[in-house]
């Protein structure tokens, strides 16, 4: 997987300090014990036959001395090309939606449910990736 780190991720971690303060649900989030780190990668990611926007991974904990993050959001930029700034406010909403973290040390990812998808169409609609 290609991965390019630019001065753009700096952006990234902006809006997602932005959208945790205006989603009171993401407060836990809030906290200088998670840390979150954000990339794009070059390469465009399909999963069953559809675009794959971005993901989330928890670190694993045999790389914790080699990388001082828990979690990894990476952004497929090929993906993103017709992405409004609000379809990317918004998916980055739904990645730390993946994000599970007690407020002490315990990390985890939160996968897709039933759950998650009714929150984000309640929030957006049912075609919310676009805008």
């Amino acid at each position: 997987m290609a991965h390019r780190f630019t001065p753009d991720e700096g952006k990234l971690k902006r809006l997602a300090e932005e959208v945790i303060a205006d989603t009171p649900s993401l407060s836990h989030l809030d906290s200088p014990m998670l840390r979150i780190a954000f990339q794009y990668s070059d390469e465009q990611k399909v999963k069953d036959n559809k675009l794959v926007f971005a993901d989330t991974e928890k670190v694993k904990p045999k790389l914790k001395s080699y990388l001082d993050y828990d979690f990894i959001i990476t952004f497929y930029e090929p993906n993103l090309q017709d992405v409004s700034a609000e379809g990317l406010r918004r998916l980055m909403y739904h990645e730390l939606l993946h994000v599970g973290f007690d407020g002490n040390d315990g990390y985890w990812i939160i996968p897709h449910d039933f759950e998650d998808f009714k929150e984000i169409v309640r929030k957006y609609g049912a075609d919310w990736i676009q805008c």
